[in-house]
């Protein structure tokens, strides 16, 4: 079904959503892959991943490097996915959405960066000087500026941003649940396992909606197509 070409955003057209069809499962498989070369802690957190991260840094450097690239490329497909949402019903809430979600995933990216200071600290030093740099290093400014807004944004950005894309017609509400049982993974299931349940709910999501973008060709279609969701 078309969307009447008056409805969309002044950003919509500019947007190839084939190209939001590749970051977003580009940006999903990478998180997914880096889960299994991480090496896994050795024991209770942070010394136990601190102490794994020192003792394979070539496994911890490829990891984070596919983390790292996953969390931006994917934030950088949900601001762009956003800007899809045409005019109307359901757009603000889009792009407040993509906004956050796309901060938040930007914040977990750079945040990857603790994992090569974390095991060169260690293998410098020593394990237990590593944890306390560690331990030492959130300051307010840190909490307030970085993690909160990472958090809020990497976990309420996403469901808020296919909220709007459903209002506006775009989505299916059912979508949601996508987000929900990463989100459920994540606080159910420790681990890496957790976290690898967790990303490849991403991948599932990035799946569908990669379909349909990539069917649709532009920002002018639906995106949840029977045929395509």
């Amino acid at each position: 079904m078309s969307l009447p070409t008056r409805r969309l955003g002044s950003f919509a057209p500019a947007v190839p959503a084939r190209l939001v069809a590749v970051l977003l499962l580009l940006g999903s498989v990478l998180m997914t892959v880096s889960v299994p070369i991480d090496p896994p802690p050795t024991g209770e957190e942070p010394r136990g991943t601190i102490e794994a991260y020192a003792a394979e840094p070539e496994r911890m450097d490829i990891a984070a490097t596919l983390l790292h690239n996953g969390f931006l490329l994917f934030g950088l497909g949900l601001l762009l996915l956003g800007l899809l949402a045409p005019r109307g019903r359901g757009r603000t809430l889009a792009l407040v959405g993509a906004v956050a979600a796309c901060i938040g995933f930007a914040d977990l990216s750079g945040a990857v960066l603790v994992d090569w200071m974390d095991s060169a600290a260690a293998r410098i030093t020593s394990v237990e000087t590593a944890v306390q740099i560690s331990e030492a290093a959130p300051l307010p400014g840190l909490i307030t500026g970085w993690s909160v807004p990472q958090m809020i944004g990497s976990t309420l950005g996403l469901p808020l941003l296919l909220a709007g894309l459903a209002r506006a017609g775009m989505t299916s509400w059912w979508l949601l649940a996508v987000p929900a049982a990463s989100t459920a993974a994540l606080m159910l299931v420790s681990g890496p396992l957790g976290v690898g349940m967790a990303f490849g709910a991403n991948v599932v999501l990035a799946i569908l909606l990669a379909h349909s973008l990539w069917t649709t060709g532009t920002s002018s279609e639906r995106l949840s197509e029977p045929a395509a969701v």
